[in-house]
């Protein structure tokens, strides 16, 4: 019976200390709260400069790219073809 009895203060010792843990990470979650709901608008601003900053920089910037590659490959098969009509290989 002392067994059990003692298990049981154990158990209520053990359960006292994990409330006491809990308790003192909420206090410790609130102090960081402000923070990190700063540090998420942050977030969400840089993510949305980014996707402006993609559509007005990135994509017209790779649209031209495309564009020259294109016409570079063009030249290149017009050069080529040029090349061999005046007996190359």
């Amino acid at each position: 019976m002392l067994g059990a009895q003692h298990r049981y203060e154990k158990g209520l010792d053990k359960l006292e200390f994990t409330a006491k843990q809990v308790s003192v990470m909420r206090r410790e979650l609130q102090a960081l709260k402000p923070n990190l709901e700063r540090k998420g608008r942050e977030t969400e601003g840089l993510l949305s400069r980014i996707t402006r900053e993609k559509a007005t920089v990135v994509e017209p910037k790779k649209a031209q790219v495309d564009r020259e590659v294109k016409e570079a490959d063009e030249q290149a098969k017009v050069g080529a073809a040029g090349w061999r009509g005046e007996g190359g290989r």
